[in-house]
Parts: structure tokens; sequence; C-alpha cells
């Protein structure tokens, strides 16, 4: 598997869990999973053509916390 590391900046509305996670699933279609006692987003979902695993991991600040972990 490959791996890809980018560090974005991000405007000051993006700045919220709600929107993070919303732009991702919205842009990307991958699905906000579980992320436990990580400092950050997970999401994941399958390519159209050969469904193989797309995992997506976003680093964020501490201050900020997984709105999949609230959905367990």
């Amino acid at each position: 598997m490959k791996e890809i590391t980018e560090e974005l900046k991000l405007p000051d509305t993006c700045q919220s869990n709600d929107v993070v996670v919303q732009k991702v699933t919205a842009v990307a279609n991958l699905g906000c999973v579980p992320c436990g006692a990580y400092g950050g987003y997970r999401f994941a979902g399958r390519t159209l053509t050969s469904g193989r695993l797309v995992p997506l991991t976003l680093e964020c600040p501490v201050h900020w916390s997984c709105p999949a972990d609230s959905q367990q």
C-alpha cells in the first residue's frame, strides 16, 4: 500500500469537527470511522473499480476530537 503525506493549512471556516467530516465525506466519498485515542480523523472507503480499501488519516490539533468516537 502506498502512503502519501501532505500538510494542509485549513481556513478558519474549516476548523471544526463537523465541517471537516462533511467536506471529506462529500468530496472523497469516504466514511468517518472511530479513531479511539488518536488525535485526528480516520476515514475509509473502497475504490469503485477494484474495491480496494482506501484509508485516509488526518492529523489535527489536539483540542479536536473525532466525531465518529461519540457515535459508538
